[in-house]
Formats: structure tokens, C-alpha cells, sequence
């Protein structure tokens, strides 16, 4: 069962084993042991009575219980991908829904909601509530760094996706972000990005205006540029093509 998905598997057992000591969450516990096991219908079962019991809670301590959660989720985003069942999901994007529709004053309800919800301008929310909210910061400067990601990522078949300009203007927000992280490795690596991606328009600004017959990764590496290019296979042509 761990060939594959070995990382999932091992953080959901050792998630379940640590929330076990912690009284309210035996439900959640179990679900991820059984998770862990395979047993997915048995976990389904003890994670629908933990929100029902949840549920039972007095409104202020459910919303410390789904902010924990919602962190537990973002702190293992890509790792241990099992932690986000959609009933859960279900039960966490309402009691964030709520809260924010109270207009708090703080930014936890609103950064919260960005992440377990998908709607990323609650983190614009979270931001106008506490300037240097250090996650939506970086969500922010990361989702930036991807949309650039995403405009480039042709440019191996010398296309850009886009314009010149929204490349600028979304590499230019990423930046303003990323620099108002605390000194960290995250944000040194952010900021190690958006240097990448200036470097990468920069030559294809100087490629654009040359005359030239070559595809644009040849022509980086005639002029000492060095940049990771992917290659695009498409299936209804041959390979060879």
C-alpha cells in the first residue's frame, strides 16, 4: 500500500497518533489510524460522529477546533493529502463562512476560509484585518509565483501564454508580498523565484527582438543563459514530430 503514496500513509498515522492524546479529537484520530490502514469506509464512520460531536460545541470552541485543523491541513498541503475529506471540508468552510460573515476584526477567520475554501481573496481580507499575516502573505506571493509559472511554462515552444506586461504586473505582486515576509528560507526562496522568472522574461524580451530562426531555449543556451525548460508531448502526434 506505501509504494506510492508512502508519504500520505506515514504522516496519517502519525497525525492520528498524536491527536489521540488530545481530548475532542478521537474521532479525527481514528479516522486517520483507519485511513492509514486502508479501512475507509470504518474511518468515514468515526470522522462523521467527530463533526457531529464538534457540532454539539459551543460556537467559540468549535471555531478553535477548525482552526487548528485547517492549520493541520495547510502544514501538510501536498504530503498527506487525505487530511481534507469533503465532509469535513463541509463542516470547516461553514463554521469559517459564518465567522467571517460576523466581520471579525482579526485575520484568522478570513486567512482560514481562503485556504480550506479555495477562494483566495479572503486572504486580501485577512491582509486588510492584519498587514503581516505571515501565511497569507505567502499564499499570496505563492499563488502569484504559480499564475507566472503557468504564463511561462510554453515558452520551452517559444510561446508565452499572455502578455509581456501581466507577466511584470504578477511577478511585481508576488515580490511586494514575499518582501513583507519575516526573514526565512520560505521567503528567501520566494524572492530567489521571482528573481528566476525577471531573469527568464528579461531574455525573452532580448529574443523577441532578435532575428533569429532558432527556438527560444536554443537561443538561451547560445548566450549563456541557463533556465529549466519543460518538454510538452503531445499525444495526437507522433513523437517524432
Amino acid at each position: 500500500m506505501y509504494y506510492w503514496n508512502r508519504n500520505n500513509f506515514e504522516g496519517l498515522k502519525n497525525i492520528g497518533q498524536h491527536y489521540l492524546s488530545k481530548n475532542g479529537y478521537d474521532g479525527f484520530a481514528e479516522y486517520c489510524l483507519l485511513m492509514e490502514r486502508g479501512l475507509r469506509k470504518r474511518a468515514f464512520v468515526h470522522l462523521a460522529q467527530f463533526i457531529e460531536q464538534a457540532k454539539s460545541l459551543p460556537v467559540a470552541e468549535q471555531r478553535v477546533l477548525a482552526c487548528d485543523l485547517a492549520g493541520l491541513a495547510f502544514d501538510n498541503a501536498g504530503v498527506v493529502h487525505q487530511l481534507r475529506p469533503d465532509p469535513l471540508i463541509k463542516y470547516l468552510t461553514n463554521i469559517f463562512h459564518i465567522w467571517c460573515d460576523e466581520n471579525p476584526d482579526f485575520a484568522a477567520p478570513y486567512r482560514w476560509f481562503a485556504i480550506i475554501g479555495g477562494d483566495s481573496k479572503y486572504f486580501d481580507e485577512a491582509l486588510r484585518r492584519d498587514h503581516e499575516d505571515q501565511i497569507s502573505l505567502y499564499c499570496v506571493a505563492r499563488n502569484a509565483l504559480d499564475d507566472v509559472d503557468y504564463q511561462t511554462h510554453h515558452l520551452a515552444e517559444s510561446k508565452l501564454i499572455g502578455t509581456e506586461e501581466t507577466v511584470v504586473k504578477t511577478l511585481n505582486l508576488a515580490a511586494e508580498y514575499a518582501t513583507r515576509l519575516s526573514a526565512s528560507d520560505t521567503k528567501q526562496s520566494l524572492l530567489e523565484t521571482v528573481t528566476y522568472f525577471r531573469s527568464l522574461l528579461r531574455a525573452w524580451t532580448e529574443y523577441q527582438g532578435v532575428a533569429t530562426n532558432i527556438s527560444f531555449p536554443a537561443w538561451c543556451k547560445a548566450n549563456g543563459h541557463e533556465f529549466k525548460f519543460l518538454s510538452a508531448h503531445y499525444y495526437n502526434r507522433p513523437f517524432n514530430s
